[in-house]
């Protein structure tokens, strides 16, 4: 299986998960809103953080980085603080994230930061 199928994959049953989840909490418009807003704001906060840190630059695709920042903003509001009475709430992006980079190892991890970073930080988000 190649690489960008794995994370076509990957990206569509992220979608198909969490997608129905935020729109009904945010409403499709505020849904999509957040969508494009993420998707804009991803790649300067990401060429940032590569100057910043004199990284080597790595490819910009698929959803999930968009979708990874989209679940933290939904994680921050959610009043329940803690997922079975153990783990916090907080912990599930970066566990999100842990997750993605055993299932597709080229995952560039500096955007996936940037996105978790963008989706607890952004003024938006907490619409």
């Amino acid at each position: 299986v190649c690489s960008s199928d794995l994370s076509l994959v990957c990206d569509i049953a992220l979608l198909v998960w969490l997608g129905p989840c935020q729109e009904q909490r945010w409403g499709t418009v505020a849904f999509i809103a957040l969508t494009l807003l993420s998707t804009v704001l991803l790649p300067p906060l990401y060429t940032l953080a590569l100057f910043i840190t004199d990284d080597e630059t790595s490819r910009i695709s698929g959803f999930s980085a968009v979708q990874l920042a989209l679940f933290t903003a939904q994680s921050q509001q959610v009043k329940q603080r803690r997922l079975l009475g153990y783990v916090p709430i907080w912990l599930l992006p970066w566990m999100l994230l842990i997750l993605h980079f055993f299932l597709l190892p080229g995952t560039p991890g500096m955007l996936h930061f940037c996105a978790i970073c963008l989706g607890y930080n952004c003024i938006f988000f907490k619409y």
